[in-house]
């Protein structure tokens, strides 16, 4: 029994020992970050590239871009100095352009500052009168939002009461409209009988029997037949009538109102048809014209009351449908009218809503302290104003030709007013200087380079140690195409060392034309700046920039913008990060065993 219990307790110590070591071998390496810090200093952005050393005999000057020649200041064998102004081209509209970008650029630094000292009294003052005066205006709206609902829903409860009224059989107002056409039906039915009394009287009358229609039997014939059938029409008209006095629904009277004018249409055409059988009748001694005038002038008068009754049946009925009709149509306007009322209302109410949150919101910001991102923001809007400001200086220079270097003006080739073009240099100038380089710039660097960048330049023959300083004195306008690919030819000259006497600028080193050199352009430089690696910008899909923050050995994302693309990878951070903060520059991910 104790060797079992023994051979027990072996195995569950190997099995824990088992599960221990699974779980020791199984937990996964933390991530490791590779990191840097935010770094200030100074950027520097530059172009590399190389190019062989020529003789500067002469060199052509012209402008950057085309445009009307508006100013000269020198002629062929004028001596010129380095920095000289040769010539303007007319850039009035950027001149307009540079006080806007500085007023802009001043606004920027008012805000700024402003956002720096906060809110002062007189601003407090002004947005909690804005807060009190939005929070009454949307009260006002929500009490004009009510009074609103309440009239349409009173309008609209009273056309639906007239259109209820005049669809139903039973209320007082209806009644009248609806016993009118029962009103005009009785009493057009009784016309009816009294019309068909009088045809009655004149066929059976004795004196005219005789004569009665002997020149045309035919219309006699047409008005019997027409007052049997009339007759025959009377029980229903009198019937349907009933039925409408009972209940006077629209198809009750609809009908009680049809068959009136059955028995009054047949009753007019009866008449008619005996009015022309007494046109067709002849005096004789027992019926004098005196009696046949008074026959026709009792049909005659019987014609024109029928005729009346046929347009009141039909006007009374008629009533009652227009007065139905517009009580509907009543009742949808007043719908209408209530739906865009109310909408309007609304739209004050959400409207008055929106603004009263945005006035407390201001409110709040101006009590409080400028945060952080705010700042940053600001700066950010000073340092574009700065750089569209830059932009525009930076346009009008490119309409300002200077002398590059010391030198003789040899040839000149446009006049005032003309417009310069890349065809022809507006001059030509022989340099005192025997030396320049010319370098082939690749399209996508050229829109980095102006005349009077600086560069440094070695030489193969002198070794990398040996720098010169020179500067950038002309750029082609004119694309040069090499194995398919776009380049501008680029000069470099005014060759010196750092430190020697001006009449010996390039010392005892002996350069020679077909010598190698190595130039890099310095194309933009800025001071005291935030820079990191750009291998630690990630781009998002909806093109925003952010950078990963190594905080509390955690990655996280902050929205970034980016400035001067510098030299080695490095970019500049307008705003988003602070000096010394740690950003992600790759993520080592664990490999589990």
């Amino acid at each position: 029994m104790k060797r079992k219990i023994k051979k027990y307790i072996i195995i569950l110590v190997v099995v824990g020992l088992a599960v221990v070591g699974w779980l020791a071998l199984s937990k996964k390496a933390p991530v490791e970050y590779l990191t840097t810090k935010v770094t200030r200093g100074k950027l520097t952005q530059s172009v590399t590239d190389t190019g062989a050393i020529k003789t500067a005999k002469e060199f052509s000057l012209n402008f950057l871009n085309p445009g009307k020649l508006a100013r000269t200041y020198v002629s062929i064998g004028d001596a010129v100095k380095k920095d000289q102004l040769l010539a303007e081209l007319d850039y009035s509209s950027l001149s307009i352009s540079e006080k806007q970008a500085r007023a802009s650029l001043v606004l920027a630094r008012a805000n700024y500052n402003k956002l720096i000292v906060g809110a002062s009294v007189s601003d407090l003052s002004v947005g909690q009168a804005s807060a009190r005066q939005a929070e009454a205006a949307y009260q006002s709206a929500q009490v004009n939002y009510e009074k609103t609902k309440k009239s349409t829903d009173e309008a609209i409860a009273q056309a639906q009461k007239n259109y209820n009224d005049l669809i139903s059989t039973t209320a007082s107002n209806a009644f009248n409209k609806r016993d009118q056409v029962n009103v005009a039906v009785e009493d057009k039915i009784t016309v009816a009988k009294t019309a068909l009394d009088t045809v009655n009287r004149t066929l059976n009358d004795e004196n005219a029997k005789d004569t009665l229609s002997i020149q045309d039997q035919s219309q006699l014939t047409a008005a019997k037949v027409g007052y049997a059938d009339a007759l025959l029409l009377i029980p229903a008209a009198e019937a349907s009538l009933i039925v409408s006095k009972i209940s006077k629904t629209d198809l009750n009277l609809d009908k009680a109102a049809d068959d009136c004018l059955a028995l009054l249409n047949k009753t007019y055409s009866t008449l008619s048809y005996t009015f022309s059988a007494l046109q067709k009748t002849v005096v004789s001694s027992k019926l004098t014209q005196t009696s046949l005038d008074s026959l026709k002038s009792s049909i005659s008068s019987q014609l024109t009351l029928v005729s009346t009754g046929i347009s009141a049946v039909q006007t009374a009925n008629q009533t009652l449908k227009d007065a139905i009709l517009s009580a509907l149509n009543a009742l949808n306007t007043a719908k209408t009218s209530a739906d865009q009322q109310l909408a309007g209302a609304r739209s004050s109410v959400d409207s008055t809503f929106n603004a009263w949150q945005v006035a407390k919101a201001q409110l709040t910001k101006l009590q409080s302290p400028a945060r952080a991102e705010d700042i940053a923001s600001a700066n950010a809007q000073v340092t574009q104003a700065q750089a569209a400001l830059e932009t525009v200086l930076n346009q009008i220079s490119n309409n300002l030709l200077k002398a590059p270097l010391d030198g003789v003006v040899t040839e000149k080739n446009y006049e005032l007013g003309e417009m310069i073009g890349a065809a022809k240099p507006l001059y030509v100038m022989i340099s005192k200087d025997n030396y320049e380089i010319d370098i082939d710039i690749s399209e996508t660097d050229i829109n980095k380079i102006k005349i009077g960048n600086p560069a440094e330049v070695t030489f193969d023959a002198f070794g990398e140690d040996t720098k010169f300083q020179a500067s950038v004195v002309f750029i082609e306008p004119a694309q040069t195409v090499i194995q398919d690919v776009i380049y501008y030819k680029t000069t470099i000259s005014d060759l010196r060392l750092p430190g020697v006497a001006t009449g010996t600028p390039t010392g005892n080193y002996q350069i020679k034309p077909g010598m190698t050199a190595n130039a890099t352009i310095t194309t933009a430089e800025k001071e005291n700046v935030l820079f990191i690696p750009a291998r630690a910008v990630i781009e998002k899909d909806n093109k925003q920039k952010v950078v990963r923050v190594l905080v509390n050995e955690q990655s996280v994302e902050k929205p970034v913008t980016l400035g001067l693309r510098g030299d080695n990878g490095l970019v500049e951070i307008v705003s988003g990060l602070a000096e010394g903060e740690e950003v992600i520059t790759s993520v080592k991910t664990p490999t589990t065993n």
